[in-house]
């Protein structure tokens, strides 16, 4: 795809030199010009839709997803392509009580207001072997400075202060704080040793909390700890949800559904909660 357009990109400009030169006129030039850049629209359109994105990130994850809650459906990579579109910009979410702006995959700690006094209270899920914790944590208000907003692959506040002018608003998303959950974030905090397995199985978390039980703080609280009681179902539920993934294409080998850079070398977790699950009535 890349060697197509290069060479098309340049026999274009020697053409359009050419042209410009046996034709003087430049109302000839400026029409030529406007069909070309809307012949070139519709061709590059046309070129992107047979290509598939097989690798699973946070993009392509939260249309897999919310697919998945609504009908038990996984999609193949085309499917998620076509969705995307040219754009590669998912659409707007799928109803009004999903929920999935509260997530917060990876942040740095220091980001987060953890109180000391309610780790039992917040912390709502956490892995058997402790690979993996999901907890109701506010975040930070001051922004990402410029080498966090690097690590994490994230455009850094001065870009999104640039992206809030009117020519630019068109391709900004919002942020707003959630009615119903303020600045309280679903975070997800990783270890540095997680297996792929056990991300599948964070994400069908995330995403089965904030669409489907997220009408309230309190009913997210309540299902993600019964979710913690009944680990061994959703780890079943995470195998079969990676089979079917690798079954219609996906690469699940090395998805790209976390920030490495801030993987924890211990989580946060009590010592009340380690090895042991929270009571669902808390």
């Amino acid at each position: 795809m890349n060697s197509f357009g290069m060479v098309v990109y340049t026999v274009a400009t020697a053409s359009g030199i050419l042209f410009c030169s046996l034709i003087p006129s430049f109302t000839v030039q400026l029409t030529t010009v406007v069909v070309c850049c809307a012949l070139n629209g519709i061709l590059s359109s046309k070129s992107m839709s047979p290509i598939a994105f097989r690798i699973l990130n946070f993009t392509t994850m939260s249309i897999l997803m919310q697919e998945f809650c609504s009908t038990k459906r996984v999609l193949s990579p085309y499917d998620v392509s076509d969705r995307l579109g040219v754009r590669m910009l998912p659409k707007e979410k799928c109803c009004e009580k999903d929920k999935s702006s509260i997530v917060y995959i990876s942040p740095p700690v220091d980001k987060l207001v953890i109180r000391a006094d309610r780790l039992e209270e917040d912390i709502l899920y956490v892995s058997d072997d402790n690979m993996f914790m999901l907890s109701l944590w506010e975040a930070d208000e001051g922004p990402l400075n410029l080498r966090e907003c690097y690590a994490r692959y994230e455009f850094s506040s001065f870009m999104k202060y640039v992206k809030s002018f009117p020519p630019f608003k068109y391709f900004a998303r919002k942020e707003k704080p959630d009615p119903l959950f303020g600045r309280k974030k679903l975070t997800l905090l990783v270890h540095v040793k997680c297996p792929v397995q056990h991300l599948i199985t964070a994400h069908l978390l995330l995403s089965v909390s904030t669409i489907q039980h997220a009408t309230s703080e309190t009913e997210l609280r309540l299902f993600l700890r019964q979710c913690h009681v009944e680990q061994k179902k959703w780890q079943a539920e995470g195998v079969r949800l990676r089979k079917a993934l690798e079954d219609v294409g996906w690469d699940v080998s090395v998805p790209a559904l976390d920030h490495p850079n801030y993987r924890l070398t211990d989580l946060i977790i009590p010592l009340s909660l380690r090895g042991t699950a929270p009571s669902p009535q808390k």
